[in-house]
């Protein structure tokens, strides 16, 4: 490829392959291949898993023990294979693998695939590869990959890791605090591809390294080696792959000095010896999913709940819109949104995409219902250039072809977005056989325990004792949080018999409307939601159902009929929890105490990566967001009001 296109964001250029003997990937831009056309499996296998030494390494974890790969250069994934198949093959069964990569320009789906037709015994791996294959879009993506074949999705444990950083190698470094054990630098070769090879990255592979921290690439040119020499890597030539003569090896030595320090972290993280469970408070979507990837971890996790039964909250709605409205401005708001739409995205359809029970990817249609929403649409497609896959821009004509109801708005469609059963969904996801599930029980005090850790005494006089506790609890017993309490009501009403809605997507407008949801036989519509932002009550009003109503006749003219003589009208109301700035606290305020709440309205979108990363930051594992998105995102933020 010439030049790769400076393209609005978020977009990331993909490369441009030609395909040598019709299997071997070459980039057209740095005319150079991905892979070694005499066996690019065994090359790899040779410089990096060999040049690292692990194998050996691999078998020396202990239990739960985390081991960190960085890779510079990610193309076809051939390197994360073949260090995902030596670990599977080696590591202990409850050791876990976290890949780190960056990749300028990915490939697209369909060149991922067909590269990766030469190695057939690894053609299950590469499918779970190109099954949750990202977007080419800016950023962080990870994805989740479990041993063996197994269906149980209660039993499988989560073992191997993917997060690949779409953008420079530098942006990468500087944006992620993360420390590597073993190092693949692996970018184009450094005449052809300068950028990857830079003093600059260099150095800051350097700094997300420590003692022991180990290296191979395939170059040997001069310049790199003493680039790397210089900051603290111990080289050695040694025989390269086939025709190759030589390559380079290499171990971070301090020479008695301590490493240069990321940021330090407050949590201590979960070791391999640790057997205290960690404690969740609160059962919503927050908690639910906090809960299941821990246990996927293999952590075993008690979910404090309060109230009588689980998601007695705004969680607790019969149904509900996984969607996302994206800002005009390419912003960090704009960022951690894309970022959590996209991951939860990858983990309902890995969870729940075949059980129509609990996720319909239906998409979800963004109606320009007034002049200002269509203003503010327009300018947002001026500016931003996202793939379709995400979102793109419909007329009025092609809005009702999608949604088979008649519309007076184009909008934005995004096609992977859906409905969910939130309440459904947090029972689902808390069947998993370590989480162990406490109802009826307030949590009153905290304090620590005498065997480390801490201890959380209920209002019934019953004590957890854990490692960690997690307060997933909205808008309740969170100190020195400024948490925002906001009510807000859903409307539901039966069809009476011959009723029927067509609609086919969710649409939003100022008010929202789903698919028909059936339940026991009975067709019923929901649609809402109410807004009362100085509300700190949650009680069902025939206002608020009038008001609901309003909004979802102004949707469409075909919900007319429908709610003419819509007979009894049932419905929550339930108390959201926000801060000020839009964003939910995720993170920690001291080594035992972490917190994840204030998503608002945003729940289903927002909880799957909120979980994910207070996952990480129990583990001591860089979680799959930039550091200033972290830093924006933390409970930390408050300690000075």
């Amino acid at each position: 490829m010439s030049n790769p296109i400076k393209s609005r964001p978020p977009r990331a250029a993909c490369a441009d392959i030609n395909w040598l003997d019709n299997h071997l990937p070459v980039s057209s831009h740095y005319n150079d291949v991905y892979f070694s056309k005499a066996d690019g499996y065994r090359e790899s296998l040779h410089v990096f898993i060999d040049g690292n030494d692990l194998i050996n390494r691999f078998k020396a974890l202990s239990a739960k023990q985390n081991f960190v790969i960085a890779e510079t250069g990610f193309g076809s994934g051939l390197n994360f294979l073949a260090a995902w198949h030596m670990f599977e093959r080696h590591a202990p069964s409850t050791a876990k693998l976290h890949f780190l990569s960056v990749e300028k320009s990915p490939l697209t789906k369909a060149d991922l695939i067909r590269s990766h037709t030469p190695w057939p015994h690894l053609r299950a791996k590469c499918w779970a590869i190109t099954e949750h294959y990202p977007e080419p879009v800016n950023g962080i993506h990870r994805w989740h990959f479990k041993p063996g074949a197994s269906k149980s999705r209660q039993q499988d444990r989560t073992r191997v890791f993917l997060s690949v950083f779409y953008g420079e190698v530098e942006a990468w470094l500087e944006a992620s605090d993360f420390r590597a054990n073993a190092w693949f630098l692996d970018g184009f070769s450094p005449s052809k591809n300068p950028a990857m090879w830079s003093p600059a990255v260099s150095k800051q592979v350097a700094e997300h390294s420590g003692s022991g921290t180990t290296l191979a690439t395939f170059t040997v040119a001069r310049i790199i080696r003493e680039q790397l020499t210089s900051h603290g890597f111990s080289l050695q030539k040694k025989p390269g792959f086939r025709q190759k003569r030589e390559m380079t090896t290499g171990i971070m030595e301090w020479a008695g000095s301590s490493p240069p320090a990321l940021s330090a972290h407050p949590i201590p993280p979960a070791n391999s010896s640790q057997t205290s469970p960690i404690m969740v408070v609160g059962s919503g979507l927050a908690g639910c999913w906090t809960a299941r990837w821990l246990a996927q971890r293999g952590h075993r996790v008690e979910v404090i709940e309060s109230q009588p039964g689980i998601a007695a909250g705004a969680s607790g709605n019969i149904q509900g819109a996984l969607y996302i409205k994206l800002a005009v401005d390419w912003s960090p708001h704009t960022r951690y949104h894309l970022a959590s739409y996209l991951f939860a995205l990858r983990a309902y359809n890995a969870l729940f995409g075949s059980d129509s029970a609990l996720w319909n990817p239906t998409g979800v249609l963004q109606l320009a219902q007034g002049s200002k929403e269509l203003a503010r649409q327009e300018k947002f497609l001026l500016q931003n250039d996202y793939p379709e896959s995400i979102v793109y821009s419909v007329d009025s004509k092609s809005a009702e072809h999608l949604s088979g109801v008649s519309l007076a708005y184009g909008g934005l469609f995004f096609p992977a977005g859906g409905w969910c059963r939130p309440a459904s969904l947090c029972e689902a996801l808390l069947q998993h056989p370590l989480i162990a599930v406490h109802t009826g029980t307030h949590i009153i005090s905290q304090q620590p325990a005498c065997a480390g850790g801490i201890r959380l005494v209920a209002a019934n006089g019953a004590q957890f004792n854990g490692s960690h506790a997690v307060y997933c609890t909205a808008h309740g017993s969170i100190e020195n949080l400024p948490v925002k309490r906001i009510s807000g009501q859903t409307t539901q009403f039966a069809l009476k018999p011959g009723q029927e809605s067509a609609l086919r997507t969710v649409i939003c407008g100022d008010g929202y409307a789903m698919p028909m949801l059936n339940e026991n036989g009975q067709p019923s519509i929901v649609t809402g939601s109410s807004f009362h932002p100085r509300q700190s009550q949650a009680i069902v009003t025939a206002s608020d159902h009038q008001q609901n109503l309003e909004k979802l006749t102004a949707l469409s003219v075909d919900f007319e009929p429908l709610v003419a003589d819509p007979g009894p009208l049932t419905g929550r109301a339930s108390i959201r929890a926000a801060f000020a700035d839009y964003l939910p606290a995720i993170g920690s305020r001291d080594e035992h105490t972490l917190f994840n709440v204030g998503y608002g309205s945003k729940g289903l979108v927002l909880a799957p990566l909120a979980g994910e990363i207070i996952a990480d930051l129990i583990e001591g594992i860089k979680p799959p967001l930039e550091d200033d998105l972290l830093k924006r995102i933390s409970p930390e933020r408050f300690d000075d009001l």
